[in-house]
């Protein structure tokens, strides 16, 4: 029985066109997601996004995800490149859909660094604590409230679920693709 709470799709899922997932031409070949030809999915072209690591073919300037791979690599942009990647929310509190997507439990990050995958000696020396960056992070989803976190280690599969309904949402004409002033005007 289907769920009375859940809007019915008035589009039928057959009926929604195929898309491709955009990569930044600037995430390391061997590190980050390819989204395979697999259900309404085309696969991933590499191009070089604004913002974010990973986008959809024409849906550049509304939707992007920023991948984190580890609590390591957060706790980095939290406090040694914090300026470049306070950068980086500012621009994606611009798109209709941003997602910060980490490959980590929040309990990885609280628990920063003895969860993490350095050795005993790295740990020994690291003064940063992970309450310290709870607070910074507290402090960041504060100023940037329209960037959403996600802390799952199956973040790729909630960013796949996540583009594809992004995706059917535009084909159903739900967003609205932002233009320039001058196509708006008629130029």
């Amino acid at each position: 029985m289907p769920n009375p709470n859940r809007p019915v799709d008035p589009v039928d899922p057959d009926d929604i066109p195929y898309y491709t997932v955009t990569r930044d031409s600037r995430e390391k070949p061997k590190n980050g997601w390819w989204f395979p030809a697999e259900g309404r999915c085309e696969g991933t072209v590499v191009a070089t996004l604004r913002t974010g690591d990973y986008s959809i073919r024409g849906l550049e300037d509304v939707v992007c995800i920023e991948r984190k791979a580890s609590a390591i690599e957060l706790a980095q942009n939290l406090f040694v490149e914090v300026d470049r990647f306070r950068r980086e929310l500012e621009r994606m509190e611009s798109f209709r859909f941003a997602v910060v997507a980490c490959e980590f439990s929040l309990v990885e990050l609280a628990e920063y660094p003895e969860r993490s995958q350095l050795g005993r000696k790295i740990k020994d020396r690291i003064v940063i604590r992970g309450d310290r960056l709870m607070k910074r992070l507290a402090s960041l989803q504060a100023a940037y409230p329209y960037v959403d976190w996600v802390f799952d280690r199956n973040a790729y599969d909630r960013a796949e679920r996540f583009l594809s309904r992004v995706w059917a949402a535009h084909c159903r004409g739900e967003i609205l693709i932002p233009t320039n002033s001058a196509e708006a005007e008629g130029e």
